[in-house]
């Protein structure tokens, strides 16, 4: 007859290794998404939002992984070495909060990541799903500031490259502070670059 500890300690292993299971089983591979219409995902010739942890493999392991929630990616996200060693990882994050920042316009859809690379260097992105607030130079000086405030100390950020399909705005923290910032436009057939220093 078996003592209640190793019984116990069993069934507490068994339920260890069919979440584990289960959870690999639920993991999407990257290929089978596609990026459709405000910059959401979605599982291949379907109309169904990506859901779960979604990975990409390469000679069978996983080198990234990455957290999805309604179509979003959002969360934490990983990036892994030849030994399974994180290189980097980062999260991404809903701004939809900030819109009292830029008088209401509707920032639904647009998601804030960070990456940290070790813990020398990181780099913020900022998918824009809303294109008028390129127009409007004062609301995208606006809105860095308020990134930078919330998550430059943290992360030693320095820069913040806003985008969408057509633009690619680079704000610097300086610019952000100083009046009298320099905008520059980078050549580029495909999208409109400035860079705000």
């Amino acid at each position: 007859m078996q003592s209640p500890t190793v019984s116990h300690s069993m069934k507490f292993l068994l339920l260890i290794s069919l979440f584990t299971l289960t959870a690999c089983k639920h993991r999407i591979d990257v290929n089978s998404i596609e990026l459709r219409e405000h910059g959401l995902s979605y599982l291949k010739g379907t109309n169904t939002l990506v859901d779960g942890k979604v990975v990409r493999k390469a000679d069978g392991r996983i080198i990234e992984l990455h957290n999805y929630k309604g179509g979003k990616m959002l969360g934490d996200f990983f990036q892994y070495g030849p030994q399974g060693e994180v290189l980097s990882h980062g999260f991404g994050v809903e701004i939809k909060d900030y819109e009292k920042i830029v008088n209401g316009d509707n920032l639904t859809n647009c998601i804030l990541s960070i990456v940290q690379i070790k813990d020398d260097f990181s780099y913020a992105t900022l998918y824009m799903d809303n294109e008028n607030i390129f127009a409007k130079n004062d609301k995208l000086i606006q809105l860095a500031r308020s990134i930078f405030v919330d998550y430059s100390d943290k992360y030693k950020l320095e820069d913040l490259l806003i985008f969408d399909n057509k633009h690619e705005y680079s704000v610097s923290k300086s610019a952000t502070s100083n009046l009298n910032y320099t905008i520059d436009t980078i050549p580029d057939t495909k999208t409109i670059k400035l860079r705000f220093h």
